[in-house]
């Protein structure tokens, strides 16, 4: 049985875990920070004793500097000929370029698989896993991403995985903040925020993750899916990319830049959605 190193115990990275042990997998974790791994995940001593035990590493963690650090790191750690590195966390496209190009003189195998989905999902198993790298081992890892995910969608060599989940977290983010000016606008005009989510629902302005987040619209306290702070990480991560391929993401950089007021103004470890609510009165 191929043992599974997990490094990166968030919220994703702790659901994720533990789906892949409650599958059946041998998974040992590290975490820069001490934490406990969930049930059936065993704890490495070191991230070097993490690589040496592990025949694949998962890697999920906050940003491009961490880790850009810890896949230094466990490269330098040991041997890693024949080892896969996958790494599933929202990076610039230049940055997993640098990771693929690192791993591969290394002598190891690389690929990208950031997922689509919150905690919830994870829990549940029904991530949508975007791969990018050699498909052959993309293919290989196939009962990896089954503990987690409910469809895996092979997009291509290095890169285009996470172009792919790009695409998807700029269209959710440039919503949210759409919606925030939709509803203080509204607000502004005399309408009820109930009346406006009532009808927006009722209409193909609805985004499916609407109704997943009405209560956090309305101002209810819930468990954070996705915070404030990590989307607008994603989106300087998007506009980065985007620019440096030619793009200009003027709606992004608004959205960033609203997102950044709303963090700014107390909310960043809270749900994404409550971005909705900055224009209301």
């Amino acid at each position: 049985m191929q043992t599974i190193g997990f490094v990166g115990l968030g919220r994703m990275g702790t659901a994720m875990a533990g789906r892949l042990a409650d599958a059946g997998h041998k998974v040992i974790a590290w975490n820069r920070s001490a934490k406990e791994p969930p049930k059936g995940v065993e704890r490495a001593a070191t991230l070097e004793d993490l690589v040496v035990r592990s025949d694949v590493v998962l890697s999920i963690l906050s940003n491009d500097e961490a880790t850009m650090e810890v896949l230094t790191r466990m490269l330098a750690g040991g041997p890693v000929q024949g080892k896969i590195f996958v790494e599933m966390a929202t990076l610039r496209l230049e940055t997993v370029h640098k990771l693929a190009a690192m791993v591969d003189q290394a002598g190891a195998a690389f690929v990208e698989a950031p997922v689509v989905g919150t905690v919830g999902p994870a829990v549940q198993g029904k991530l949508l896993t975007l791969a990018g790298g050699d498909e052959q081992v993309v293919q290989a890892l196939h009962s990896i991403w089954q503990a987690y995910s409910r469809r895996v969608v092979y997009c291509g060599p290095t890169g285009r995985g996470m172009a792919m989940k790009h695409c998807i977290n700029n269209l959710m983010s440039v919503y949210f903040a759409g919606l925030a000016e939709a509803l203080g606008a509204g607000a502004a005009a005399g309408l009820s925020l109930d009346a406006m989510l009532d009808v927006i629902q009722d209409t193909p302005a609805a985004l499916p993750a609407l109704a997943l987040k009405v209560d956090v619209v309305k101002g209810a306290q819930v468990p954070v899916a996705f915070s404030v702070a990590g989307a607008a990480k994603d989106m300087g991560v998007i506009v980065q990319s985007g620019v440096q391929n030619g793009v200009p993401m003027n709606l992004t950089k608004q959205a960033l830049a609203l997102f950044e007021e709303v963090a700014n103004a107390g909310n960043a470890n809270n749900d994404l959605a409550v971005a909705a609510r900055h224009y209301l009165k």
